[in-house]
């Protein structure tokens, strides 16, 4: 029996497969888009997310009212009566000036740095130490503002879009930009302010204590 024997030369010539790598897809997996940073805000007083709270507030479940004060919130309410309007401040001859507290939206930031975020009933002009801005005018709704912090700038009162609730500030001309009309033709009745309402400092005396816990 003849016995059949391979030639190397032959398995030698077979072609090898190639040991370069076909690069991967990316899988489905990596492809998806990050989720953004979730970013925490607080409108006035009040926080608006729950890890927000429970990360500036260590000790949120022991706080609890003390005094004869009312919420925040509740005293905002009652502080409508006294926030300043267009009359107000068009009633001032130049060169006036107002001490005024402003609640823009950053209010609950500063309050949170008097470490008032405690529960403990304090009188307006306590709770909002420190927080007097003045007010120079010069002509129309506009003037100077020495803000709390030190600074003093050009300063021109934005007006409150009532049924949006939202603040708006006037154009180079005058002009409201969500209304459209100049300022002289809005109702004199109109909140001023700054990103919120503002009020004299003196007005701080004919309301009630308050207080400020995590909500």
């Amino acid at each position: 029996m003849v016995k059949r024997i391979r030639s190397r030369s032959r398995s030698r010539a077979r072609a090898r497969p190639s040991r370069t790598r076909s690069r991967r897809r990316p899988s489905a997996r990596r492809q998806r888009p990050r989720r953004p940073r979730t970013v925490y805000r607080r409108v006035s007083s009040v926080m608006r997310s729950a890890p927000a709270r429970s990360r500036w507030y260590a000790a949120e479940p022991s706080v609890q009212p003390v005094g004869n004060g009312i919420p925040w919130e509740q005293w905002d309410k009652l502080a409508e009566p006294y926030q300043l309007t267009i009359q107000d401040i068009t009633s001032l001859p130049a060169g006036a000036t107002l001490n005024l507290l402003i609640q823009d939206r950053n209010i609950g930031d500063s309050v949170d740095g008097l470490k008032h975020f405690d529960g403990v009933s304090r009188r307006p002009t306590e709770f909002f130490k420190g927080l007097t801005n003045v007010f120079t005018k010069s002509s129309g709704l506009s003037g100077t503002m020495k803000w709390h912090w030190g600074e003093t700038h050009p300063f021109t009162f934005e007006l409150l879009n009532k049924s949006q609730r939202m603040w708006y500030p006037l154009d180079d001309s005058g002009f409201h930009g969500i209304s459209g009309k100049h300022w002289t033709q809005m109702p004199p009745t109109t909140k001023v302010g700054w990103r919120g309402a503002a009020m004299r400092w003196e007005d701080l005396d004919k309301l009630p204590e308050l207080y400020a816990i995590p909500q």
